[in-house]
């Protein structure tokens, strides 16, 4: 599946707020916690993007690839 402008658009919010919280220096509890509300949709991009179409984001972004490293950790 390829990545939508409402997706695109959401790895940008992401990004931006774990680089807020990053920069206030807060743990990742915290950084999971704070953006609770964006875990589902953020689940559903890295499984339903093809991987391809997913990577230079996840490069390009690499705040947005530190919150779903997180998730995955808390979900596993």
């Amino acid at each position: 599946m390829k990545i939508s402008d409402h997706e695109k658009q959401l790895i940008l919010i992401i990004d931006e707020q774990v680089q807020l919280l990053r920069s206030k220096e807060a743990d990742d509890s915290t950084i999971v916690n704070t953006l609770i509300e964006f875990t589902a949709e953020a689940r559903c991009i890295m499984g339903s993007i093809d991987k391809s179409e997913l990577e230079p984001y996840l490069d390009q972004y690499k705040n947005f690839a530190y919150y779903v490293s997180l998730i995955e950790q808390v979900m596993n």
